[in-house]
Parts: C-alpha cells; structure tokens; sequence
C-alpha cells in the first residue's frame, strides 16, 4: 500500500494550512539604499514602478549611496540626493520617465556630434518629416529614415533641442564623440512631450567601459519585487525557483542551479559567507534562515561569477541586509508560517543606525490546534546590526545571525520518529572604508558556531526498523577583505582575500535492520548495519583573487581574473587556480553580447563531512568549468530580452548519497534505497530565453524557457541527474495600482526522472533489481500560483492585507515512488505507488508597520 502523504515534512505543514488559515505577511515596507552601488539603487526604485534613463558613461558600478536619502518615496529627490556626490542630477525625462545627466556646473564635451529619433508619446511610432532645431534656429535638420536626425561637429556646451510642427513628440538621443577610427555610443532621452520648451540638456559621450550590473551576467531582487510574487512562507530565496537554470521542488528552500547539487550554491548576507543557513536542515530544509522584510535585495548569478565569489561552482545569492531609511521604523507580521517583529533606526545625528529583525515559527501551534500527532516543528532566528561612521571615509558594524531549530518530527503513521536541535550562531565586525571616490574597500572578521543534535527511530514493517544518533559542533573563525580601485576612466582592479581556520566534532551512531534490500549500484547488501563513528576534523582555507576591468577597444569591456584557493582538510592540499574571463561588447546601444569562460573548483566545507554514510575523510575539490555565450536587447517599448546558452563541464566530481526511490523521508539513512553516485565526471548544457517587461507601467510581466540537461558520466554511460529537467517554463504577471497589488505565477516544467524496479526474489530477504537509474520519467509539473494585495493608510502607521493561493487549479503533480513489501496471504509481495504533491494551498496575511 502507499503511505499518506503526511509522511512528508513540508506536505505536512501545508496540509494543515488548509485546515486553519491564519495571517501571514507580505507588505512591501520603504527600502533602505545606503551601502548600495548606484546601480542596485536605481533598481530598488524601478522595481517601484519607476523607468530610469541614463548613460553608462555617468553610472560607474564603483558609485555607492554614501548616506540614506531622505527623500523617499520620491524617486526624482531620492536619485539627487544620491547622485549629487557624483555631479550627476536627475530631471524629469519623456512619458513619465526619469533621467540621469551631468550636473551643468562639471558637464564636459569634447567635440562630437548628436544622432536623434523622433517619437510619438503616446504610440512609440517614429515620426518622418519633422524639423529639428538646436539651439534655436543655429543648426536645423528634418527627419528621415525611421525617424532620424543627425548634428555633426559640435563643440563643447549645453544644448536645446526643439521639435516644430508636432505636437506630442519626444527625442531619444545618441552622442557620438568623434575620434579617428573610433565611435563611441550612448543612450540618454530628452525632454518631455514637447508642448513646451525642452530647456538645456547636457550631453556626454558614453565610453561603455564600465555598464550596468557589471560585466557577467546576473539578476538583482529587490525586496519590493520578492513581496509582490507569491511564494510559501514568504521566503526570499523561494523567489530564486523562478529564474531561468534553477531546478527544485515545494518542498525546499534550496536550488539546483544549472545542474548542480544544491550545496553547490554560495548564499552571503553583507558579504559573509553562510553554511547551510535554512531551517529543517536535514528535513528537505524547507525554510531559508532569515526574514525576507529584512533584507534590501539580492544579486543571483546562476553562473560565470567573478573572482570575489570562490569555494562554489554553481552559483551564488549575494544578499544585502535593509538599511534604515527613516529615523525609527518598526513591523509586527502574524502568519501561517510565522510571527516576526522589526525595528530601524537612527542615532548619533545620523551618523549611526541599528536594525533587529526576530522571527518565530508557528507550524507547531498549528499542529497543536489541529490534534495532529506529526510533531512540533519549531524555529526561531534573529538578526541585529549596528553601525556607525566613525568618519567620512569609515564605518565600523556589528551583526549577528541566530538561528535556532528545536524540531519532532513524526510521519502519519508514527513509522518515523525524529528529535533535532539546530543552533547556529553568526557573529561579525565590518569595517568599510571610503578612502575617495576611487577606492572602497571592506574588512570582515567573523566567528561562526554551528552545533546540531538529531535524533531518530523507523518502525516500518516492509521497509526497515533502527535508530540514529547524529551530534555535530563547529567553530569557524574567518578574516576577509575586498577592495575596488578605479584606476582611470577606462580601468577597474578588484582585489582581496580570506582565510579562514576551523574545527569541528562528529558523533555519529546508527543501527539498522532491512526488510529488503536493492541490487543497484552503489546500494548495500547486507540486511542489517550498525555503525559508531566519530571524527575531530581540523583545517585552514586560503584564498586570494585578483581581477582587471578594461575596455580594450571601442564598445568592448574585458574582465580578466584570477583566484588561488587552498585548503588543509585533505591529505593533498593542493593549490587551486581559477582563471576567469568575462567581455561584454555592445552591438548598439540597446543589444549587446556576453561571454564568458571560467574554472570554478569547490571543497567540502568541515560541517560537510558525508559521516551519516559511513565516510570519514573528506574529498578532494570538485572542478567545474563554464564556458557561456549570451545576448540582450532592450526594446523600444520596455521589454528586455536575455539569451544565454551556457556548458558547464565537472571533471572531477565527488561521491554523492540520494535515495533513489523515495527522497522526501524524515530518516533517509535508515532506507534501503540510499545508495552512493560515484561519477568519473558530470556536463550541464542548456539554454534560456527570457522576457520582462517593467517599465513603470500598471503592468509587468516575465517569461523565460529553459531547455537544458545534466548528466553523469559513470562507467562510460551518461545517465541522469534526479533533478534533470529537459524543458521548463516561468511565467509572471504584476498588475498595481496605488492600493492594489495582483500577481500570477505559473510554473512547468518535464517530470522528474525515476528508476524502474521489480521484485526478482524473496528468499532469504526479498531483493529488488532495478532498471538503468532515471531512465523513465513522472508526469510532467505544472502550478499557477496568485496573488492578491489591498494596502490602507492610517495615522503615523500603514496596514496590507492580502489573499494568496498556491497551485490555484488544484493540478496533480507526481512527487515520488512510495515502496515496501507486503504479506497477502502468506506471499511476499512488493508493492510500489506513486505519491502527488499537494493541490491548491490557500493562504491570508497581513503586515502593520508604524
């Protein structure tokens, strides 16, 4: 027979949402840019409904909000009080756009000239036959040819453009600077629906050297974004199942990135390094380890990373805490999920803020009010820091980061019976040095403490009967320092390093009996086990790395690095070198291309060691080699194109542990399932296309597809990875208004690869022989989740309330193969059945912030 599906953790958990709803957050509250590059900033106010223009030229990726603006939520004064330390200014641009110029008093041109488009306001249609004028009648041209207009030969100055004859009409703009063989473009729009005089605009060529973002390809989250979209629980890195490449399940937190296992993804909090930073760690880790309302965004690369970023080889999810962007704030949020309190604010005339954020889950009441015997599953985290500028050019922070998990957990049935406790601790000093405009560096030092405690028994007749014990501590002690240089106009160096020392202690017993046993490679065959291990691992890591941005020639930037790691909890301890190329050249001014090429090597971290399936030594690094090619184009209407084809080749690949049947199981070491994947070498290919539009308009909307394949190679043959999934879809859709908010977000994607087994013989112990691992697959998965937000204004205190549904059409989707043997009639029989995720899981929140 087939168990319930109450065996599963997070099945769990939901299941009982839909018996008792109850709030759960999901407001968006004012973002905090202090400590942000201009770029991201720029981002945290598109992401409210704002279109900025600028030159690449005018915003260097080395610009950073040096104060919290106090402006908000005024995107044009926002953008000037952080622009000003730049000599840049922000106006008012064409159909409610914003744009980004010099400040008059510091503009320069050197001589060059100006080609324009002329353009309808309200339809984009390109308008032929117009008279242009600069300056008055000193220079005059008509449109021609889709639109265009051209002035040549330009000395340095302001300009005014004028439009005569048509009414409604806007100029986008390109400057030229003229050099003997060399062109260089830029994008900067001007003016407003020109009924009136379009005033002075100052121009500046564009040297493309340093663009937005950088140069490898990434995509930045900003809090206000992760609010708008459904997701469980509210979990920021949830929002990460939704990009292109990324690979994973309801039932976690975590994600397959580009093929990769899950620990293969680098997470950082203010550039701390974070280990394993979810709750239910070894129960499908449902939750990420912090509060989504406390954090300002995150940049995700899901590849082609730089030098900074080491140890990972699949990707990596920067996240920057929430700066204070008022004198005091504070929230109170009751959910489903969770009760959380926030607090921000200032102190010392400004020159310090602080921020806490405490949050408690209430599954187990939940439970409690439901009579369920499947446990109490409880969690609680906290983060705090505070920081002050001890001068212009420092700033001094303490943080910390509590995690805490005291965990029973029971199946349906009580067949599985698990205790745990989870306590890790963060603690850290940053110092962030301003020393000018060109130079900006930041110093860690960090002591991490990691301790957990799980415990366990399985009783099921068919499958199997024993018990564990697992007792694990660490303690990391980390220095790190990164620093960004901008040497001249058309020259950046980063450059920093980390080391890192640590000790650990293992515990570990198990004792098991099997009810049948797998002939399939990598499985045990002995019909019973028992196992007392322990080990006292200690170890240094080492890294140092080392980049240059350029632009070689014209319209073309370069970023060549390099990284050096080494570690000492291996009997080799060899040095790793990691060479990494980025370019980016720029077709046009709205299409470009990427590319990329890069060796990524990762080692097992000292909380890694794979104890609880018998290995004691840790094992050498894991290479990865990505080679990527991609292209982008902005539309004239807003809508942003990404291409990206990308072959990640694992040459040297350790042993993995999965159960191979059934993965979703409170105890999975106790299974007969769990057998060991031992690949001479592993390949991702693939490739994605996505779509977004977010333009300032009432509506935005993504959609990418991503075609793709990860396979190991194992004694000559290619088989699939258990998260291999040939095709898959995203989708979103935003509408909001001032009061309202409404989103959609679909997901499909080729069902999961399973194994085919069959009962061969029940004497002396049933066995079980199986066909070529992952060569059948399950139906394929589809959900569409919603959305939707009402916000009220009341005195000194703001209120959202808001409806969400996940999986709304209630689809089927395959999960997993349940299993065990049964006795009908004195005959042994094996009996196998396919589990379903959930359907529709519905949900209410709210969030008071005053």
């Amino acid at each position: 027979m087939t168990r319930a599906s109450g065996n599963k953790l997070l099945l769990t958990a939901i299941t009982c949402s839909l018996l008792q709803l109850l709030p759960a957050a999901g407001v968006r509250a004012d973002p905090s840019l202090e400590g942000l590059s201009i770029d991201e900033a720029i981002a945290v106010l598109e992401s409210g409904g704002e279109f900025i223009l600028y030159s690449t030229d005018l915003v260097k990726p080395w610009m950073r909000v040096t104060a919290e603006p106090s402006h908000w939520p005024d995107a044009e004064k926002t953008l000037n009080e952080i622009l000003t330390p730049y000599d840049l200014q922000a106006r008012s641009g064409p159909e409610n756009t914003i744009m980004i110029v010099r400040d008059p008093g510091s503009a320069t041109l050197n001589t060059g000239g100006i080609l324009g488009i002329v353009k309808e306001t309200r339809t984009g249609r390109r308008i032929e036959g117009a008279e242009v004028s600069l300056n008055g009648k000193q220079e005059s041209a008509r449109t021609s040819n889709g639109g265009h207009f051209s002035f040549s030969n330009l000395p340095p100055g302001s300009y005014v453009v004028k439009i005569n004859e048509t009414e409604h009409a806007w100029v986008s703009t390109h400057m030229a600077e003229v050099k003997p063989g060399k062109t260089t473009v830029a994008l900067i729009d001007l003016g407003s629906p020109l009924i009136a005089d379009l005033g002075s605009v100052i121009v500046s060529a564009s040297r493309y050297d340093f663009v937005r973002g950088g140069i490898a390809s990434h995509t930045y989250i900003p809090s206000a974004e992760l609010e708008k979209v459904p997701n469980i629980g509210d979990d920021a890195l949830r929002a990460v199942h939704r990009l292109p490449g990324s690979a994973s399940t309801i039932y976690t937190a975590k994600s397959n990135i580009r093929g990769g296992e899950v620990d293969e993804t680098l997470v950082r909090l203010d550039g701390l390094r974070l280990y394993n930073p979810f709750h239910l760690k070894d129960f499908q880790s449902v939750f990420s380890g912090f509060d989504s309302r406390s954090i300002n965004g995150m940049n995700v690369y899901t590849g082609g990373f730089p030098a900074e970023f080491g140890d990972r080889m699949s990707g990596v999810i920067d996240i920057t805490s929430l700066q204070p962007g008022k004198k005091r704030r504070f929230e109170l949020a009751a959910s489903f999920f969770n009760t959380s309190a926030l607090g921000a604010g200032l102190f010392g005339n400004g020159n310090g803020e602080w921020l806490a954020s405490i949050r408690r889950s209430n599954l187990d009441q939940i439970i409690n009010i439901t009579n369920s015997n499947l446990g109490r599953p409880r969690y609680f985290d906290a983060y705090g820091r505070i920081k002050y500028d001890v001068a212009g050019s420092l700033s001094v922070s303490a943080n910390v980061l509590v995690l805490s998990d005291d965990l029973e957990i029971n199946d349906s049935d009580l067949e599985e019976v698990a205790t745990a406790e989870y306590n890790d601790e963060y603690f850290w000093l940053g110092l962030e040095h301003r020393t000018s405009n060109d130079l900006y560096g930041r110093t860690l030092l960090s002591h991490t403490r990691l301790q957990s405690d799980r415990r366990g028994a399985a009783n099921q007749p068919g499958v199997s009967v024993g018990t564990l014990a697992d007792h694990r501590s660490f303690n990391i002690k980390t220095l790190q320092t990164d620093w960004s240089w901008r040497a001249s106009e058309n020259l950046m160096l980063n450059f920093g390093g980390e080391f890192r020392t640590s000790k650990g202690r293992y515990d570990y017993m198990d004792q098991v009996d099997f009810d049948l046993i797998f002939l399939v490679p990598g499985s045990s065959t002995d019909p019973s086990r028992t196992r007392m291990l322990t080990a006292r691992p200690d170890g240094d890591q080492y890294g140092l790395y080392a980049s240059v941005r350029f632009e070689p020639v014209n319209r073309l930037v370069a970023d060549l690095g390099l990284r050096w790691d080494k570690e000492t909890l291996t009997v080799d301890n060899k040095d790793d070198l990691s060479p990494r190329i980025s370019i980016l050249y720029w077709l046009s001014e709205r299409s470009r291309i990427r590319a990329s090429w890069g060796q990524y090597y990762q080692s097992q971290g000292i909380h890694e060691l794979q104890i609880n399936d018998g290995i004691t030594t840790y094992f050498s690094p894991q290479r990865s080699t990505h080679t990527i090619l991609g292209f982008e184009h902005s539309f004239d209407n807003g809508i942003e194109l990404r291409l990206e084809a990308y072959d990640k080749d694992i040459d040297k690949v350790r042993p993995r542990f999965e159960n191979f049947m059934d993965s979703i199981v409170v105890l999975p070491e106790l299974k007969p399932d769990r057998i060991m994947i031992d690949p001479q070498s592993a390949r991702a290919k693939g490739v994605e296309i996505s779509l977004t539009k977010k333009n300032g308009s009432p509506v935005s909307w993504w959609l990418s597809y991503t075609q793709s394949s990860i396979n190991d190679r194992i004694n000559g043959s290619d088989l699939r990875r258990s998260w291999h999934q040939q095709n898959a879809v995203s989708a979103g859709l935003i509408w909001e208004t001032e009061r309202w908010t409404a989103s959609l977000a679909g997901s499909y994607h080729t069902g999961w690869p399973f194994t085919a087994t069959m009962l061969a013989t029940t004497d002396p112990i049933p066995t079980v022989v199986a066909d070529t691992r992952n060569a059948e697959r399950f139906g394929a998965f589809r959900t569409l989740d919603v959305k939707v937000e009402r916000r009220f204004s009341m005195d000194n205190s703001s209120l959202s309330v808001f409806a969400e549904v996940a999986n709304v059409l209630g689809k089927k989707n395959d999960c997993c193969i349940d299993f065990d043997i049964e006795n009908e009639n004195g005959e042994l029989v094996y009996d196998i059945g396919v589990e379903e995720y959930l359907g529709a899981i519905p949900s209410l929140g709210f969030i008071w912030e005053f």
